[in-house]
């Protein structure tokens, strides 16, 4: 079980349609969704469970066998390997959840999702500094680590402590939407 904390990038998920740029994980490791996956069975955004099994692309199985087997292997090192594809799918038993999907009672296969969204910047071809919008998108599992949270998804919880950035992110946020997120 690594670390996950040492090796977990910041990132601002208002402006990476609420994925994370990196997302480190381990059999066991708590986790929350970051999308719908069935409102009917609570899988639901932030929904929280363990993973239970993390199903390797074609192309990193074959390093995965070598790293489980060979006693001086990086991975075996290092305590963690960096996949070379992202994974077909994470099972991740959620809290809460009884139904069996094939996996299991409460057993979940969540796969990579697509999201779309609008990234405000300002563009300098013209000379004239002039705001512009770029189309996104990001293909990845709808997964985070359940301690990591903005604070929309932190509200009515209670936390015995709390690490928050308060920056003022970018230039496209006015002063009074920057306080209001601050309060």
């Amino acid at each position: 079980q690594p670390d996950y904390r040492r090796a977990l990038q910041v990132v601002n998920m208002n402006t990476t349609g609420k994925l994370l740029g990196y997302c480190p994980l381990y059999k066991g490791m708590r986790v929350r969704l970051c999308c719908k996956l069935c409102a009917k069975h609570g899988l639901v955004h932030d929904a929280v469970g363990s993973v239970t099994d993390i199903v390797l692309h074609e192309r990193d199985i074959a390093e995965s066998r070598r790293w489980s087997t060979e006693k001086h292997h990086p991975a075996r090192v290092l305590g963690y390997v960096q996949l070379k594809a992202l994974p077909r799918a994470v099972l991740v038993h959620f809290d809460g959840c009884k139904v069996n999907f094939g996996f299991g009672p409460g057993v979940v296969s969540v796969e990579p999702h697509v999201s779309y969204w609008k990234y405000k910047t300002n563009e300098h071809l013209t000379g004239t500094r002039k705001q512009a919008e770029v189309s996104m998108a990001r293909r990845q599992i709808p997964l985070a680590p359940e301690g990591v949270r903005t604070v929309q998804t932190a509200q009515g919880m209670s936390m015995d402590a709390a690490a928050i950035y308060m920056a003022k992110p970018g230039s496209t946020m006015d002063a009074d939407d920057y306080w209001m997120h601050l309060y």
